[in-house]
């Protein structure tokens, strides 16, 4: 007996020092991206694994197993490490907001602020209202409709009157909503606002211009149904992850350019009261050429920009100019908080850094996180994650318990807490 715990705690002290270790890898090229889904797992479960390392360790005392005890406080150690940083990591509001921004907020909505960054066990998702596969537009000479999902408050509840549109990841080609955040959207709720959870036409079907179209018809839909939903027009919030996030930024930041706006919403003010990006890519060139470029086959890079604009940056670099948000800043653009994985594999950190240096100069309140040693996609949970690199989108439904697993991931709750701040500001001042 005492030699089969002696060789258990040994094997997966060592696995604890293997896949903690991954939190210091990062990508630049195709060879080692094969380990990406490894680093989000030692990203999101960090604190599980440094809990099975101290338990190997303690197991490998009793036994007197010395590999067992150094590789398990070793992992141990390595995950504490990481997830001490990404704690730490926190937003600055007051030099957007000044030194007495919380008390901006009123006390009912700030009472439901969480408390801390971080707790190891998340608070019970209250309950809610979902409505399904609602139409908000229909393509013009067809049956078709544009769908999306709401998430409502209980009528009897708190109502922040923020709705906040979200836009699904993807790559501009996969995916859909209500895919692999449901947790979210249930703790948004839960601070008392709507989630407009959106279907957004995909390439090919679209190009990105088509779909960015498709965005502003859900704003200008939202909108006008504002009163029916309890949400203030004027507090309407845009914000989506990766391919979402990059949609989001460059939907709220073109508000004011007619060429952008399909005829049917001309006369619609389209404007948000704020923007939320979870590393989506600010400039398209950058992007391709320096980060999911050289993470990608040249064969799958090539049809993704095809689709997207056209052909290669060669081929078409004002479309990727025009296709950027870094393009469009300007003093009007609208409060902008940015979530950023420090070893993003896709999103170069350095692109991110440099948009939002340029918010800072052009004088647009903006908040920035960068998260140490975290990879992209750190708010999904693993299985959406392994679905999108299958394409086996429909094993990442979630009606599986594993999207619970997103709850524990440190970079995804730190994100909501200050997510959670900056909405609530979004809700109790106004617009510039």
């Amino acid at each position: 007996m005492s030699n089969f715990m002696r060789i258990i705690a040994s094997v997966i002290g060592i696995l604890t020092v293997l896949i903690s270790g991954c939190n210091f890898l990062q990508f630049h090229s195709r060879k080692w991206v094969i380990l990406m889904l490894p680093k989000m797992i030692a990203n999101t479960l960090a604190p599980g694994i440094a809990v099975l390392g101290v338990i190997c360790a303690i197991i490998g005392i009793v036994f007197w197993a010395p590999l067992a005890i150094i590789s398990g406080l070793a992992g141990g150690l390595i995950s504490t490490i990481y997830l001490w940083r990404v704690i730490n990591a926190k937003a600055d509001f007051d030099k957007e907001f000044g030194p007495h921004w919380l008390e901006k907020i009123p006390a009912e909505q700030r009472q439901r602020l969480p408390q801390k960054r971080w707790v190891v066990w998340p608070s019970r998702l209250p309950e809610v209202r979902f409505e399904r596969d609602v139409v908000y537009w229909k393509i013009p000479g067809t049956d078709r409709g544009l769908l999306c999902d709401l998430w409502q408050p209980s009528p009897d509840g708190f109502h922040s009157g923020i709705a906040l549109i979200y836009l699904h990841t993807g790559e501009w080609h996969f995916a859909d909503k209500d895919f692999g955040i449901r947790p979210f959207f249930q703790h948004l709720v839960g601070q008392g606002h709507l989630v407009m959870d959106v279907a957004y036409r995909l390439c090919p079907e679209t190009d990105l211009f088509g779909m960015l179209e498709d965005i502003k018809r859900a704003v200008a839909w939202m909108k006008m149904n504002a009163a029916r939903y309890s949400v203030d027009p004027d507090k309407v919030i845009l914000a989506g992850g990766s391919a979402g996030g990059h949609l989001a930024l460059l939907a709220a930041y073109t508000a004011g350019c007619p060429e952008f706006s399909p005829e049917d919403i001309q006369n619609i003010d389209v404007h948000v009261r704020g923007v939320v990006s979870y590393y989506g890519p600010p400039d398209l060139t950058a992007f391709f050429e320096e980060g999911y470029g050289r993470v990608n086959p040249p064969k799958k890079v090539k049809e993704i920009t095809g689709n997207l604009l056209g052909g290669s940056l060669e081929q078409r670099f004002d479309l990727y100019r025009k296709g950027s948000p870094i393009t469009y800043i300007t003093p009007d653009c609208p409060p902008t908080m940015i979530f950023q994985g420090q070893h993003d594999c896709g999103v170069p950190v350095s692109s991110t850094r440099s948009f939002w240096d340029r918010l800072v100069k052009a004088g647009v309140p903006v908040i920035y996180v960068e998260y140490p040693l975290t990879e992209h996609g750190f708010d999904l949970h693993i299985k959406a994650i392994a679905a999108i690199a299958k394409k086996a989108l429909k094993l990442a439904k979630t009606n599986s318990s594993l999207e619970d697993i997103s709850q524990y991931s440190p970079a995804a709750q730190t994100a909501r807490y200050d997510l959670d701040r900056f909405l609530a500001l979004m809700s109790s001042c106004k617009a510039a």
